[in-house]
């Protein structure tokens, strides 16, 4: 008895040493990267992909319950858990369902998300009383299967309506084709209510949402403990001239991405972009890109310095800017997420954007794991920045140009 009680003390000790932690996370990353590069089609590729991020909730279990008297620590760690089990058991109970909608007409069935060729009734009617283009919204009468009008309501981009279980999410249009002779004319500038569209709804329902919730609120606050110890740790270990410079790098940068990226300047955003989370969602994201450049840059150019003393306070100074910027990003992450779920109904739908905005976290995760201890020598580590840079590029722009992006609800300009 005594041998099977210590050779499973001794499992959990490699299972939550740090070498598992960090090749987990660094498959965790790689499974990501070729979900955002391919559409997932096979059995065995998606397998990979949920058997990896299985044993990462194993890991994660095993660190939690080794770490259960860190407050701060457990905070994300539990939160990230949650989160993964909701991904991989509530995400099989969600139910989606797509119904468009004509002008005038009654519309009681919806065809599957992933399969479009099924259909099924949600259990009530929905007549479209007029649709605004301006606004994006669906003026909409909702039935009963007996014939009786449950509700009057217009459903808006980012403002979805919930009826028995289901919201009901705006996510298009079509405009209907008339001949000459009948054609109506648009009058859905300003806000009126034009009768030629098909609007097209999105009806989702999610039992496990509390579970999302209760993960996203401990990332959302684990992300924020470790940004106030992370800055009190550099309050104290850091100098003054050395803080100057980053400061003076990374505000330089964070000013000119806000000058240069179109969304901020735009006179008249696009619908689904008028919502309260779009200013801090982006702000929070722009500033750790800048913050995590900069660490980069510093990471790459403390390479010159002959002084070892100065390359050393470089280099401390790049692993707290790190943990600035990869809590900075968890909070933003967090924020588009909630978004997410106004907008299309779900928090986390492994869109292309979100698969590499997912694969750019666990890299910068890596690398802060990686550096505790300094367990990897500094050239390591700056080829570790490199890359997670090249990703997070890759997140910011480069997935609009990829194939598995064509259907993406982030490329707003396709």
């Amino acid at each position: 008895m005594e041998n099977i009680q210590e050779a499973v003390k001794q499992m959990f000790r490699r299972v939550g040493g740090w070498r598992v932690s960090l090749f987990v996370m660094l498959m965790a990353f790689m499974v990501t990267v070729v979900r955002g590069l391919v559409t997932w089609n096979t059995v065995s590729c998606l397998v990979a992909f949920e058997a990896t991020y299985g044993f990462l909730a194993f890991v994660l279990g095993v660190v939690c319950l080794r770490n259960w008297r860190r407050t701060g620590f457990l905070l994300s760690h539990v939160g990230l858990l949650v989160v993964i089990v909701y991904g991989a058991i509530g995400s099989r109970e969600i139910k989606r369902m797509k119904m468009t909608v004509g002008t005038e007409e009654v519309q009681s069935w919806a065809s599957d998300y992933d399969h479009p060729e099924r259909y099924s009734q949600p259990g009530f009617s929905i007549l479209l009383n007029g649709f605004s283009i301006s606004t994006h919204s669906s003026d909409i009468s909702v039935f009963s299967q007996d014939g009786k009008e449950i509700l009057r309501t217009v459903v808006t981009v980012n403002s979805p309506v919930e009826v028995d279980g289901w919201k009901i999410c705006q996510m298009g249009y079509e405009e209907k084709v008339y001949e000459k002779e009948y054609g109506e004319e648009d009058s859905s500038e300003g806000g009126v209510f034009s009768k030629n569209y098909f609007s097209k709804l999105q009806l989702v329902r999610d039992p496990w949402q509390p579970c999302a919730l209760l993960g996203i609120t401990m990332l959302f606050f684990g992300g924020l403990w470790l940004l106030v110890t992370t800055l009190l740790r550099a309050r104290k270990d850091l100098h003054g001239s050395s803080l100057y410079v980053f400061s003076s790098l990374a505000i330089t940068l964070f000013i000119a991405v806000c000058m240069f990226y179109p969304p901020l300047w735009r006179k008249q955003l696009m619908p689904v972009l008028r919502s309260p989370w779009f200013a801090p969602h982006i702000a929070l994201y722009i500033y750790c890109y800048a913050v995590l450049t900069t660490a980069t840059i510093m990471a790459v150019g403390q390479f010159f310095f002959r002084d070892m003393k100065r390359r050393e306070v470089w280099q401390k100074m790049v692993d707290l800017f790190v943990g600035i910027g990869i809590a900075v990003m968890t909070l933003g992450m967090l924020i588009g997420a909630i978004w997410a779920k106004d907008a299309w109904g779900l928090y986390w739908s492994w869109d292309a954007k979100e698969t590499w905005a997912a694969a750019t976290w666990l890299l910068y995760l890596f690398f802060l794991h990686a550096r505790k201890g300094k367990r990897i020598a500094y050239p390591w580590a700056a080829g570790l920045l490199t890359l997670a840079l090249c990703c997070l590029q890759m997140c910011w722009w480069g997935v609009n140009y990829l194939p598995s992006a064509q259907e993406s609800l982030h490329v707003y300009d396709v």
